[in-house]
């Protein structure tokens, strides 16, 4: 039986992965939120994070601290994906 405290939602995530977008504004190029919030937009939501990480690393961007502490929580809330409720 899952927790209701642990069921994530579709637009919980969502929400996150635009505080993530607004917090990515000058560390990255247009086109590179463009191609992870469309995975957001597709409701893929291991997609955009594994882009925005892998962006990160090719381009050798610096993550400030607020980003990486608000990609743990998306990887957090990722991590209770088989409990995902409604939109």
């Amino acid at each position: 039986m899952t927790n209701k405290s642990q069921i994530v939602t579709w637009g919980e995530l969502e929400q996150l992965f635009l505080q993530l977008q607004n917090k990515a504004v000058d560390l990255f190029a247009p086109s590179e939120l463009e191609e992870v919030m469309s995975f957001v937009r597709a409701n893929e939501f291991g997609l955009p994070l594994e882009t925005f990480i892998d962006i990160c690393g090719e381009e050798r961007k610096p993550v400030p601290g607020e980003v990486q502490k608000l990609l743990a929580e998306i990887a957090s809330k990722m991590g209770n994906a088989s409990s995902l409720g409604s939109r």
